[in-house]
């Protein structure tokens, strides 16, 4: 099998065209975590080469794809904005993240805010809070995107100042994201001071952040 299938990929596109294809393939397993990862891997393949201009066929839709996951981990067909409650919680909380990246990606900046700004306690029994940074970045970056700078702390403060301002929070793996966001709304509204001394904090958070690569966007 790896003979076969090293003589079909011939360049790049190749690779991810048969990763792909086998990925898609997955997607109409039975079995439950592994059509939702298959679904998953296939957006983030398909968005990845979108992004490099690498040719690749494929007529699916990455945000169908993520959404398509993200409705079967819910448990209920739907994407919901309230805390997590699916058949498998850990999953849906890295799903909805990638989920709320790709809207981001596409420009669809709402979807984006209004599924990713909510409060830390809807990761709570998950097993994933260490990746609510992930959710305060995407927030920030959608509302910088779409021209609104301003609002980036407030949003930010009211869903998780009280979270991050505890000792068990503080060393989060993904807070670094949070402060990074912070200093390009800071950049953006020419408090350079603010986002320089934002960035130095970003530094620190990421430089003793527990298992700071095992996050999603990492091991992407």
């Amino acid at each position: 099998e790896q003979e076969r299938l090293a003589r079909k990929v011939r360049k790049d596109a190749d690779l991810f065209s048969l990763a792909l294809e086998h990925h898609l393939r997955k997607a109409k397993s039975p079995k439950f975590a592994v059509k939702i990862q298959a679904l998953d891997y296939a957006a983030t393949i398909i968005r990845f080469c979108r992004m490099l201009c690498i040719p690749l066929q494929a007529d699916y839709d990455p945000a169908t794809l993520h959404e398509c996951a993200l409705r079967t981990v819910s448990g209920t067909g739907e994407i919901g904005t309230g805390a997590m409650a699916g058949a498998d919680l850990t999953l849906e909380v890295e799903l909805t993240y990638r989920t709320i990246r790709n809207y981001r990606l596409t420009g669809e900046y709402q979807q984006a805010i209004d599924l990713a700004a909510r409060p830390p306690k809807h990761l709570f029994a998950s097993g994933a809070q260490p990746l609510y940074g992930l959710f305060q970045h995407e927030t920030g970056a959608s509302l910088l995107l779409s021209g609104q700078a301003r609002q980036v702390r407030g949003a930010l403060s009211e869903a998780g100042d009280k979270y991050w301002n505890t000792t068990k929070a503080g060393g989060r793996m993904t807070r670094h994201r949070r402060e990074f966001v912070l200093a390009m709304a800071a950049a953006e509204l020419g408090k350079s001071d603010d986002a320089v001394r934002r960035l130095y904090v970003a530094l620190d958070h990421l430089g003793n952040a527990p298992n700071r690569f095992e996050e999603p966007g990492v091991q992407e």
